[in-house]
């Protein structure tokens, strides 16, 4: 049986590294390259291993999948700093604490993805839920990134804690003006519907969502984004949002402004 191998960010010393060929212009990232080719030809390393990513900037070196044993010889080699095991990155602003509990009339769901079960979901977060079929459809050979209703950009997380994000203490920016922060609705429910993807997005996916939405029985929905060049009846994302107005849910387009 193989043991467990996990991502690790791995810092270097760049003067220890392989120096690229004059002729390469890629610098500091080809140096870690380099430095990861040689040292999987003098370890055991398993086909699960692999090199996710090289940094140049904010420090030098790469993460990569390692098991103990090459994390192991990793650290007797020439040229390494530190290791750091990746963690995955969760927002305050989605803890339960104070939240009541989940209302009766509540029908939504959390739906299992990539990097997400319904575990993640509680009194706060209490619907998830993705559309890609009309993406799928457009493309059928779109490889999808992050196939679930998690963020990958930050953009979801950050417009949904500025309209309902938890109570934060000790908020501050680099250490000034510390304080607690909070969304509009510090206390309401949250529930994500993701239908817009690093790869596109198409309106057949949103309007999806807007349906399921009203289904699962939301009060309010918060949508960042907006199509151009339609007329407002023309507008699919528009005539969806105005079903669920006739239905005496309120709605904001963020990007409308």
């Amino acid at each position: 049986m193989l043991a467990q191998s996990d991502i690790y960010i791995v810092h270097m010393d760049l003067s220890a590294c392989p120096k690229p060929s004059p002729a390469t212009t890629v610098g500091m990232p080809q140096s870690f390259l380099l430095y990861w080719d040689s040292f999987r030809a003098t370890t055991a390393s398993t086909s699960s291993s692999n090199l996710l990513c090289t940094y140049s900037n904010v420090i030098h070196g790469f993460s990569a999948r390692l098991s103990p044993s090459e994390l192991k010889a990793l650290k007797n080699s020439p040229g390494f700093n530190t290791s750091i095991r990746d963690v995955p990155v969760k927002s305050e602003s989605f803890k339960d604490d104070g939240m009541t509990e989940i209302p009766s009339r509540w029908t939504g769901q959390c739906i299992n993805g990539t990097n997400f079960d319904s575990s993640k979901c509680n009194k706060k977060l209490i619907g998830a839920r993705f559309y890609n079929k009309g993406l799928i459809a457009n493309g059928p050979n779109v490889t999808i990134s992050m196939n679930s209703t998690r963020d990958t950009d930050g953009h979801g997380t950050h417009t949904s804690s500025t309209a309902a994000g938890n109570y934060v203490e000790g908020a501050s920016f680099f250490s000034y003006a510390r304080g607690t922060a909070s969304g509009m609705a510090p206390r309401a429910h949250v529930a994500m519907y993701k239908p817009l993807w690093e790869e596109s997005g198409y309106s057949s996916d949103i309007i999806a969502a807007i349906d399921q939405a009203i289904l699962d029985g939301v009060d309010v929905m918060s949508l960042s984004f907006g199509l151009d060049g339609l007329p407002l009846y023309e507008d699919p994302v528009t005539i969806a949002t105005f079903a669920a107005m006739e239905k005496g849910i309120f709605y904001r387009f963020l990007s409308r402004k």
